[in-house]
């Protein structure tokens, strides 16, 4: 019994060392395995981020021991969900499946769509305003809103910067609302300076 108790006190160990942030990212892998079920993937899409209720979430949430009341289950219900939404259905490489793309900012790929030649902005700005501009529920319900539809277009993103966005508040949340802002915007000027020069 207390060799499992240490064994157990480890595992807590290794977890609490983690961040957020690299917690999200394990969480994205896992759901992108070829050992994550599809009715587990089914189940997480399904669920309504406000109120979670997938055994899938659970499961995920226990094994990387995130949850620290309703807020917190709000939050990572929502980052569970988004993750699920933006998860490739079709089989072969995890990586390929992954919701999370190392290195693509939120605002970017809100600006591009997943289609870097369009002529306008996939979200547009108006959107991006509301999104930016929300706070507690309000907020969960604006970023549900834009992964679906992020999900349509199969445009996915880092969810590093996703999972600060959608777990900090004060200034470190409102440092990341103006990093979308600014990616957004520079995605923006870039796709206008190009078609200018072409």
């Amino acid at each position: 019994m207390k060799q499992a108790a240490s064994e157990y006190s480890g595992d807590q160990r290794v977890q609490e060392a983690m961040s957020p942030s690299e917690v999200t990212i394990r969480i994205a892998r896992h759901v992108a395995s070829v050992g994550f079920s599809r009715a587990d993937l089914a189940g997480l899409r399904r669920m309504d981020p406000e109120y979670p209720n997938a055994a899938a979430f659970w499961r995920l949430t226990a094994e990387y021991d995130v949850l620290r009341g309703e807020d917190s289950e709000c939050r990572w219900g929502l980052i569970c969900y988004g993750i699920a939404l933006m998860t490739k259905t079709a089989r072969g490489d995890p990586l390929d499946r992954s919701a999370h793309v190392p290195g693509m900012p939120v605002g970017c790929a809100l600006f591009t769509g997943g289609d870097p030649n369009g002529g306008t902005a996939f979200y547009r700005d108006l959107r991006l305003n509301q999104l930016l501009t929300a706070h507690g529920s309000a907020q969960r319900t604006q970023i549900a809103r834009m992964l679906r539809v992020m999900s349509t277009v199969e445009q996915r993103f880092d969810w590093r910067q996703m999972s600060q966005f959608i777990l900090s508040d004060g200034d470190i949340g409102e440092r990341v609302r103006r990093t979308i802002a600014r990616d957004y915007y520079r995605a923006e000027f870039r796709r206008k300076s190009f078609r200018t020069s072409a």
